[in-house]
């Protein structure tokens, strides 16, 4: 959102803070990221979970570099930070749809869309904010003992 609105930026000033608000949120959001592909991986695999997060993030930074390289000597450049920041609010949307979608599915009953639950028996709940919370004082105590 922060990146959309830099393309109305007056002055350098105001693009460096919109930049700054930006960058506030990237250290969370890969936190988050490798603290849910840690807890919904197997024992065996988070190692490989982790892995795969890194890949994700430095594809999309590599893939999101090229993008605005090509459209950079093309469009406009406040059109250009309006299109950086569509991927965003794309993925917003989608974690909201997501979000509406499983909190009517647990109303109607808990099943997945096909009518069943996964392979193993009982639906597996996906984690809470509430449950990484205590992720990394639970690290800090498993590295002490």
């Amino acid at each position: 959102m922060a990146l959309a609105l830099a393309g109305a930026a007056s002055s350098l000033v105001t693009l460096a803070g919109a930049m700054v608000l930006a960058g506030l949120f990237v250290a969370p959001a890969l936190t988050t990221a490798y603290l849910y592909a840690d807890e919904l991986a197997a024992p065996g695999a988070r190692t490989r979970a982790g892995a795969w997060v890194n890949t994700a993030v430095n594809a999309g930074s590599s893939g999101a570099c090229a993008g605005a390289g090509l459209l950079v000597g093309r469009l406009p450049l406040p059109l250009c930070f309006v299109l950086a920041g569509v991927p965003a609010l794309c993925s917003a949307a989608g974690g909201a749809w997501r979000a509406r979608t499983r909190t009517s599915a647990r109303a109607g009953g808990g099943t997945r869309a096909g009518g069943g639950t996964r392979a193993g028996g009982a639906a597996r709940r996906p984690p809470q904010p509430s449950d990484l919370s205590a992720v990394p004082a639970q690290m800090v105590r498993d590295r002490r003992q």
